[in-house]
C-alpha cells in the first residue's frame, strides 16, 4: 500500500490546550509511505519567548489549563507529575505566535554526511608576530529522510 498525502503543518491556531492536544494526536497518527503508523510521540515543544509563559502553564499544570474543570492534564504524566514534554524557547523563531512539536531525538531521521572531515595544517607564524594561523577545511551535507519528527503551527 502506498500513496496518499499528509502534512506536518497544522491548521493555524494559537498555542492552547486544544491545539497542542491536536498536535500530539496528529503526530501519533502519522503514517509512513506504506500506510503503517510511524509511532512518533511529541517530546519537545519549541516556542517563541512571547509564548513561554503559556507553554509553561500547558506543560506544568496538573489540572486542565485555562478551565474550571479539575480534569487531569494529559500532557503531564499523572503518576509522577513529571513533564512528558520538554520546553525549548528560541528568540530565533521569526513569527512570535508560531510553535513546533518535535519527537524524541532517537526518532529523528535527520542526517549529517561528512564529505570531508575537518583537516588542519600546521600553524604558521606569519611575519614573526607570534600569532599562529591555522588552515582548517571541511565539507558536509545535511538533510532528512522523513518529516515525521516535526509538526509546525503558524499560529493564528
Amino acid at each position: 500500500k502506498s500513496g496518499g498525502t499528509q502534512s506536518n503543518l497544522l491548521t493555524a491556531a494559537d498555542l492552547s490546550f486544544t491545539s497542542l492536544s491536536t498536535a500530539v494526536t496528529t503526530m501519533s497518527s502519522l503514517l509512513d509511505e506504506a500506510g503503517l503508523p510511524v509511532n512518533q510521540k511529541g517530546s519537545v515543544l519549541l516556542v517563541h519567548p512571547s509564548n513561554e509563559l503559556n507553554a509553561i502553564q500547558l506543560l506544568k499544570s496538573t489540572s486542565e489549563p485555562g478551565s474550571m474543570n479539575n480534569d487531569v492534564n494529559p500532557l503531564v504524566k499523572a503518576n509522577s507529575g513529571a513533564n512528558r514534554m520538554k520546553l525549548l524557547v528560541s528568540p530565533y523563531i521569526t513569527d512570535s505566535d508560531s510553535w513546533f512539536l518535535f519527537s524524541d531525538k532517537e526518532d529523528h531521521q535527520f542526517n549529517l554526511f561528512w564529505r570531508s572531515k575537518p583537516r588542519r595544517r600546521n600553524g604558521v607564524d606569519e611575519r614573526g608576530t607570534q600569532n599562529l594561523w591555522w588552515n582548517i577545511r571541511q565539507r558536509f551535507s545535511v538533510g532528512y529522510t522523513h518529516y515525521f519528527p516535526v509538526l509546525g503551527n503558524a499560529g493564528a
